[in-house]
């Protein structure tokens, strides 16, 4: 399993090394909370920092890409980004200018892909596999009060680099039996297949997703963004402030990783169990 992990890590570090987004969440111009334009004309709710002036519903812009501050109704709230170490056969997708980890890439099990079969052979609702979302689990960090955009989009640029990137990789590394076990799917199709079901470009993955982690589908794999990793924070950080998520960052580092999004599927798959 290790020897997985380190593999994976060695494809995504490739495949980023070029790719750069966005620090900061939303552009200033439209509310984090309701999605409308903010009114410049009226300064009501505004926060005033440093001399400058920050409508409310707009984030504040901070040193440190894992400092997040929102000016709401007059009052600042930050808070501290640190999410947990990639699931299971899963990797980390490292981008410049930004908190990582913020993007998880991860392999659909072959298990996982074809369509189940009740006991008596009624098949299950389409509907029903494709919406179906997973139990919210249990964590001591929480979500930001507003929607944080999902890290990348899956325009044609980004997935032909992806692409390109792991064909390098599978040639520098030989054939199949040289990357144990470990493969993602690499054809001209962009879609995704999970419980018979199929997921097109961009699209969310129901079965994998949950209230901490979103889920798309892009080139045959499954792209999977954390969203519970967020503590309280001071406006201006000290030392201390730095030392104890130095040292809470030490303590996620050293945990297990967590199952793989679509583990629920798959054990049921492998113990014969009827989703």
């Amino acid at each position: 399993m290790a020897v997985k992990s380190l593999l994976l890590q060695a494809v995504v570090l490739a495949l980023v090394a070029s790719i750069t987004i966005a620090a900061t969440i939303g552009d200033g111009n439209v509310s984090l909370y309701t999605g409308r334009p903010i009114d410049r004309n009226s300064n009501r709710g505004a926060c005033l920092v440093d001399g400058r002036e920050y409508p409310s519903d707009t984030a504040i812009p901070r040193a440190h890409p894992c400092h997040y501050c929102i000016c709401y109704q007059g009052q600042v709230t930050c808070y501290w980004k640190q999410c947990s170490v990639a699931p299971h056969n899963c990797a980390v997708l490292h981008f410049e200018h930004t908190c990582n980890p913020s993007l998880y890439m991860c392999s659909i099990p072959e298990k996982t892909k074809k369509e189940p079969v009740r006991e008596f052979g009624a098949r299950l609702n389409t509907l029903r596999r494709r919406r179906l979302i997973r139990e919210v689990p249990s964590t001591s960090s929480m979500r930001l009060p507003v929607d944080e955009p999902f890290p990348v989009k899956f325009d044609s640029e980004f997935v032909g680099r992806l692409e390109s990137h792991l064909r390098t990789r599978r040639a520098v590394n030989g054939s199949s039996h040289h990357n144990h076990g470990v493969k993602f799917h690499q054809t001209p199709d962009k879609s995704c297949t999970i419980l018979g079901v199929k997921y097109n470009l961009g699209e969310v993955i129901g079965v994998a997703t949950d209230v901490c982690m979103e889920c798309r589908c892009a080139a045959g794999n499954m792209y999977c963004s954390p969203k519970c990793c967020f503590q309280h924070s001071p406006f201006k950080l000290e030392q201390e402030d730095h030392d104890f998520f130095s040292k809470s960052r030490k303590d996620i580092d050293d945990d297990p990783p967590k199952p793989h999004p679509l583990h629920q599927v798959r054990n049921q798959y492998l113990n014969q169990v009827i989703i």
